[in-house]
């Protein structure tokens, strides 16, 4: 529960959507680097009509400051008439989040989520690699090669850290 608690909101809660005619409704569970934005992008584009258009906090996967009331977040996983799983292979999924949040870059990138350019990784709002070091008592670094995020992975499982990792790289069987 402790674990639980220290997660963000967001991730804490199940995704629902319940139909005008309250006769049916849609379930969702789903992890991060899972393929998640797409699927809220996807989600909030159906239902609102308008796509999502936000650039930084609430994010799409925030979907409580949608601001409709046909979508609420779930603390308890309770199945809807549909209920959505979303799974991915955990290989890609660590190569997803290696080149999102990990990665070393030599030069510029654009970001995503924004006009700006920053050197580094692709994600500068979400970058782990620091915290990842300090959990596995190795000396602060800001990017890794591939072999030294797999040794770090390595490790952290070894040392039963694996339900403190991070979200993006946490295994998904204990991802809530």
């Amino acid at each position: 529960a402790l674990l639980r608690e220290s997660m963000p909101r967001r991730l804490r809660e199940y995704f629902e959507y319940v139909t005008p005619d309250k006769k049916s409704s849609l379930t969702v569970c789903a992890c991060a680097k899972c393929g998640s934005t797409s699927l809220y992008l996807a989600l909030y584009q159906a239902i609102t009509g308008t796509r999502f258009a936000r650039i930084g906090r609430p994010w799409v996967q925030e979907f409580d400051e949608w601001g409709t009331s046909s979508v609420r977040a779930m603390q308890n996983a309770t199945f809807g008439t549909h209920h959505l799983l979303l799974y991915r292979d955990p290989v890609e999924r660590y190569v997803s989040a290696y080149f999102s949040k990990v990665c070393c870059r030599e030069s510029e990138i654009r970001p995503r989520w924004g006009p700006l350019r920053t050197p580094g990784f692709v994600d500068s709002n979400d970058h782990i690699v620091p915290r990842l070091m300090t959990m596995v008592r190795l000396p602060p670094r800001q990017c890794l090669t591939f072999p030294e995020y797999v040794d770090v992975l390595t490790r952290a499982t070894r040392r039963r850290l694996a339900p403190r990792l991070n979200l993006h790289v946490r295994p998904q069987h204990v991802t809530r």
